[in-house]
């Protein structure tokens, strides 16, 4: 049986409050310099 959309749904809204979450305070020079957060947005992006 396929996923129930909705999952879908709170997946993306769960990790666009943890990409939120990783970068507020941080400015572009910070965040740029921070290979683990990178590497943790990319991999929240990249999930769906």
């Amino acid at each position: 049986m396929p996923r129930d959309y909705r999952l879908y749904l709170e997946d993306i809204l769960e990790a666009i409050a943890r990409i939120e979450r990783y970068t507020r305070g941080v400015d572009f020079v910070a965040f740029s310099a921070d290979e683990m957060r990178i590497d943790a947005i990319v991999r929240l992006s990249a999930r769906q």
